[in-house]
């Protein structure tokens, strides 16, 4: 799932990135598609549900780009119908390494165990 995800976000003109594969500064907005697992529905060991998380980075001086980016990539993951958005999303915070603002947004779809 997570290589549609990465297709899907490709295809609408973001750039897009696995963790590990973006390194050093951040000289322009990407976006980093990360698995971040599974967990089981209480009461049913055969139902759960899968976690994406999308990491949104813009340059530290473009900082009023990451809300509008950060609802660009919303609208594009409408068209992913089985993923939906948990409601979970962090604040913008600062990355001094990549000198960049980030946010997470997570979206989770439910999986046979």
């Amino acid at each position: 799932m997570i290589k549609k995800v990465f297709e899907l976000l490709d295809l609408k003109g973001f750039h897009v990135y696995f963790p590990g594969q973006q390194e050093g500064i951040c000289d322009s907005e990407y976006i980093v598609v990360k698995d971040s697992g599974q967990n089981h529905i209480a009461g049913t060991n055969k139902l759960g549900y899968a976690t994406i998380d999308l990491y949104i980075y813009t340059p530290l001086a473009e900082y009023t780009r990451l809300l509008y980016l950060a609802e660009e990539v919303k609208e594009a993951m409408k068209v992913y119908i089985h993923l939906k958005p948990s409601g979970n999303e962090t604040p913008s915070m600062i990355d001094e390494k990549r000198k960049a603002h980030f946010k997470k947004i997570e979206y989770v779809t439910t999986k046979k165990l």
